[in-house]
């Protein structure tokens, strides 16, 4: 890999494409692979002019500066579609090249690479090419492998190297994270904790949002709450159940961290990290990887969260989009 950057090939679906597509060329290119979560076409400006003669959404105030450059740079397509209305199900279809109703990935299901209708994903295709593969953030691809005994199954590398965005919660890195926690602090827990939920920031240190954290450490009394006010996060609820503040997917709020510093800002430092230190060790958190070699072309991919929820922007780009006003849909029935 040269030091000029990628060349950008992929930027945000390649469902159904195939290794032997990166062959064709005399030389094979470097790839880095974009994908945003759960993102409508028409929050990005460049989308709106090409698909509907307008410089925003209908909804309203829409601004995209840097996927405009990269539209403005390549080739955009407009005739695709979404492989699945969820977004695990959709990047595993874009790994396998293979619809749902092909893979049997429909919705968050961990699925079995010793299945007899088992196709190796498109990055391991490329390592058999030459490539060397790394990945940052988020995968959505739930593989795993039987172990030899026949009885476990274990997780099965989709990447050389993977700076998945679960070790970078675990870290401290990425503002918000979510995971399930066999001991706080040091001490093991009775039972493990699924999905706690938990902000970092320099100055706190880890804010766990849960009652029940609170009530086994009483250092942490009153965290939750103020968290909740302080960040502002919106919850949801059902009417039955009603509001709490450690339960219901956080929808919208402040990420606690600055512009940079957030989930996706961690992700692409991360991947700067990576291409500047070829042929070197360097430290993501408490995880050590490896930069590439030179002699071999690169097929990165960053796996971004936004605008998936919980949607925590820096407050000062909120702030920005604040002041539009947004037509939002009337939502009537089971809608």
């Amino acid at each position: 890999m040269k030091t000029e950057k990628l060349r950008l090939l992929v930027a945000l679906a390649a469902g159904g494409w195939t290794a032997t597509a990166a062959v064709a060329a005399e030389k094979q290119p470097n790839v880095l692979w974009l994908v945003t979560d759960d993102q409508r076409y028409d929050s990005i400006r460049v989308f709106n002019r090409i698909l509907d003669g307008r410089e925003h959404s209908e909804l309203g105030y829409v601004e995209s500066p840097q996927v405009d450059k990269l539209a403005a740079r390549g080739t955009t397509f407009i005739n695709t579609y979404c492989h699945s209305p969820g977004c695990a199900p959709s990047r595993a279809a874009m790994h396998f090249g293979r619809y749902p109703w092909h893979s049997g990935i429909y919705e968050f299901e961990y699925h079995n690479s010793s299945a007899e209708h088992w196709k190796p994903p498109f990055p391991e295709q490329l390592v058999n090419l030459g490539y060397q593969t790394f990945h940052v953030g988020k995968l959505g691809v739930r593989l795993k492998k039987i172990d030899e005994s026949g009885k476990w199954a274990k997780g099965y590398p989709v990447y050389q190297q993977s700076a998945d965005f679960k070790g970078l919660h675990r870290d401290g890195l990425t503002a918000w994270g979510k995971d399930w926690f066999n001991s706080i602090d040091g001490k093991k827990l009775e039972k493990p904790i699924p999905n706690l939920e938990f902000l970092y920031t320099p100055e706190d240190g880890f804010t766990y949002l849960s009652l029940e954290v609170e009530k086994m450490f009483p250092k942490y009394a009153g965290r939750t709450q103020a968290a909740t006010e302080k960040y502002e996060f919106l919850r949801h609820y059902n009417e039955k159940k009603g509001r709490h503040l450690d339960s219901g997917m956080i929808l919208a709020g402040v990420s606690s961290r600055p512009a940079g510093k957030t989930r996706d800002g961690y992700y692409a430092s991360v991947l700067g990290q990576y291409l500047e230190n070829q042929e070197k060790t360097f430290e993501a958190g408490s995880r050590t990887f490896r930069g590439p070699d030179p002699k071999k072309p690169v097929f990165a991919h960053v796996g971004f969260d936004f605008p998936h929820t919980p949607v925590l922007p820096p407050a000062d780009y909120r702030a920005k989009f604040q002041s539009h006003t947004y037509q939002i849909p009337e939502v009537i029935g089971d809608e």
